[in-house]
């Protein structure tokens, strides 16, 4: 029989995703979609909610009037979209339909839109996780593991600089 060994992380919690539970944390980062360099980021307790960082990394972006702020359908809120239009932004989020309903055509294009080009932000989450570990925590303490996120970024966005160099 396996022996489970529990963490001794008092900061880490859990949460479940796609019916599976995670313990740990959550990096909530903000991407430069043209780009893809990462302009924001922090760490969170896996049990908060994207949607509950959504007004920090927004604002943390500082973002000129009219900027689009594209989303995944995790951020869709009458609330999310009411702050993009309050900040004078245009809204980027992507539509979730409700249960028992579909999305109306509109919805479905413009997702399709958005989903292009949210490649790139993607990609980041990809080259974290593959590359640089971020599937797991290599630390205890929020704190530690927000100044991993905080270098792993230093270190991302010279490495894309450097392709801009000649």
């Amino acid at each position: 029989m396996t022996q489970v060994a529990y963490s001794d992380d008092k900061e880490a919690k859990w949460t479940i995703k796609a019916k599976k539970p995670y313990y740990g944390f959550k990096i909530h980062i903000g991407i430069d979609s043209n780009l893809g360099f990462i302009t924001t980021g922090h760490t969170t307790s896996a049990n908060i909610h994207d949607s509950k960082e959504f007004f920090k990394l927004v604002e943390n972006m500082k973002l000129k009037k009219n900027a689009y702020v594209l989303a995944d359908k995790g951020y869709s809120s009458k609330t999310n979209r009411t702050f993009l239009n309050n900040k004078n932004y245009q809204d980027g989020i992507m539509f979730k339909a409700n249960s028992g309903k579909k999305l109306k055509n509109f919805q479905k294009v413009k997702n399709h839109l958005i989903g292009k080009k949210r490649s790139v932000i993607e990609g980041v989450f990809g080259t974290f996780k593959r590359l640089y570990g971020f599937v797991r925590s290599r630390y205890l303490g929020i704190l530690k593991t927000n100044g991993q996120l905080l270098l792993s970024s230093i270190v991302f966005n010279l490495k894309k600089a450097s392709r801009f160099v000649t």
